[in-house]
């Protein structure tokens, strides 16, 4: 199942590559859904992880995820350079998303937080 599953990743990237950037995102978030849907029946019977509970982790990020994306579309229209576009598009991205998981208190985010945090004190000793 793997391989296929790569295989569909390859299918979805050449298809959109050839388009553009937006299809590449496109296509990437469809990969991604597919894949969920795919690992759902096996979540629940292996490991006891049932649909609603997968829907209710995977519900708060994908609507934070659409909200962020909203918000930094109309950067595009302000006729900046690519560069400069790119620069806001990810602050700003970045900003929505943290304080999106800041507030809503996913706790995936806090998970990779502490994470985070004892990588760099693992390190500092």
């Amino acid at each position: 199942m793997s391989n296929n599953y790569e295989a569909l990743h390859l299918v979805f990237l050449i298809a959109s590559i050839k388009i553009n950037i937006l299809a590449v995102a496109i296509s990437m978030a469809m990969y991604n859904i597919i894949g969920m849907m795919i690992n759902v029946k096996p979540n629940k019977r292996l490991i006891g992880y049932s649909y609603k509970e997968q829907f209710i982790d995977v519900f708060p990020a994908l609507i934070l995820s659409l909200i962020m994306s909203l918000c930094i579309l109309p950067i595009q229209f302000l006729n900046l350079s690519p560069f400069v576009e790119l620069l806001c598009e990810i602050a700003l991205g970045i900003l929505i998303y943290v304080g999106g998981a800041i507030i809503f208190k996913l706790e995936p985010f806090f998970y990779l937080l502490e994470y985070v945090k004892s990588f760099f004190n693992k390190n500092t000793k």
